[in-house]
């Protein structure tokens, strides 16, 4: 399969971008024969509302639902009930998209789920979720680590995969059965390629600069990619369709756009991670960044660590001064009282420890009389 070269959400998150390529990819031969504006339904969307852009210039309306109220901007949201069927007639939508939403609900539930997809769906429903395999769970839980460390806590979806397990293969393949549909799995998204981009998804939450961080983005999406792998991919895209009419149907029409399913195997040799670092060390050479906007990253950067630095020295100082008041007390209300006598304009005055008037400021000179006495 040749490599795809696209530019729509490049500011998204790579991660989003991946597997909304792959969804575009699959669906796109789909709906072009229509003739007319496809309506989909996209379950799970949370904020994201990236489909139109991903499928353009194809003529679409998405009615975007989750259990979660998350409306954006030019689209229309339905809030769904965790427990209860989808408030849609029968096949009132072309097709159903739920990206990355079967791991998320509890294996019981699963079955129920999937059958209101499909009941609402004329032709059927693209899903997806993470493969289950040891070495995805072993990234998952690494990438955990990292968010953890940083944050004080697990990350709050991979937290999730863990509560109610990703679903198998074969657990997909029997709901399938079970409703009577009938499925083509695609691998989306390299593992050693998402593990690293994941945790250079961390590391470039912290820079301060909001422009470099898309720069970033927009290096690892802008250019070509696999959206379709067998290279030990990190999840599986499903397209299950209603009738063996329909599968029959899609398949052939993705040959037509030479998404043939043999065409996986194509990338036996690809080696995503030296693919992925021959495409940043590219990007990075070809396009520089305006000389005035990496001055001012550059200024924001010192400003930054002077800022802490000074915080630091504050910080040490009060802490210094705090320990030295503490041994001041503590030695004004634990030393025996003394007496001495002092001679002071011709009178003799008896003074203890407690008649002493001690300095307002730790750093008086009156202070290392104090001390020493």
């Amino acid at each position: 399969m040749a490599l795809l070269h696209t530019d729509p959400g490049l500011k998204a998150d790579f991660d989003q971008h991946q597997r909304y390529l792959a969804a575009a990819l699959l669906l796109r031969p789909l709906l072009e024969p229509l003739g007319r504006p496809a309506r989909l339904l996209e379950v799970g969307s949370n904020v994201l509302h990236l489909l139109p852009a991903f499928l353009a210039p194809l003529p679409i309306e998405v009615v975007r639902a989750d259990v979660v109220d998350v409306p954006a901007p030019g689209s229309r949201f339905v809030k769904l009930d965790a427990d209860g069927r989808l408030p849609f007639p029968d096949e009132v939508f072309d097709l159903v998209v739920a990206l990355e939403v079967l791991e998320h609900i509890a294996q019981e539930d699963r079955l129920f789920a999937v059958s209101e997809w499909s009941r609402v769906s004329r032709q059927g429903v693209l899903f997806s979720c993470p493969r289950r395999s040891r070495a995805v769970r072993e990234a998952e839980r690494r990438v955990d680590r990292h968010f953890r460390s940083r944050h004080g806590r697990s990350h709050p979806w991979l937290a999730e995969h863990a509560q109610f397990g990703i679903p198998s293969k074969g657990e997909i393949r029997a709901i399938c059965g079970k409703l009577g549909l009938r499925a083509h799995a695609f691998g989306n998204a390299p593992l050693s390629e998402w593990l690293a981009l994941q945790l250079l998804s961390e590391e470039l939450a912290d820079v301060p600069a909001v422009e470099l961080r898309e720069f970033c983005q927009q290096v690892v999406n802008s250019k070509s990619m696999r959206p379709l792998t067998r290279q030990r991919p990190y999840r599986r895209l499903y397209m299950a369709f209603k009738s063996d009419e329909a599968a029959r149907r899609a398949v052939s029409l993705w040959r037509g756009h030479g998404i043939g399913l043999a065409a996986q195997d194509a990338d036996a040799d690809f080696d995503p991670v030296a693919h992925l670092a021959q495409r940043l060390r590219r990007l990075l050479t070809e396009q520089s960044l305006p000389a005035a906007f990496v001055a001012r990253i550059q200024r924001e950067e010192r400003e930054r660590h002077f800022a802490t630095r000074r915080a630091e020295q504050a910080t040490e100082a009060l802490a210094e001064a705090r320990l030295e008041l503490e041994a001041l007390t503590e030695r004004s209300t634990t030393r025996p009282i003394r007496h001495r006598r002092e001679r002071h304009r011709g009178r003799a005055v008896s003074t203890t420890a407690h008649d002493r008037t001690w300095p307002r400021v730790l750093g008086s000179p009156g202070r290392s009389a104090l001390l020493a006495s």
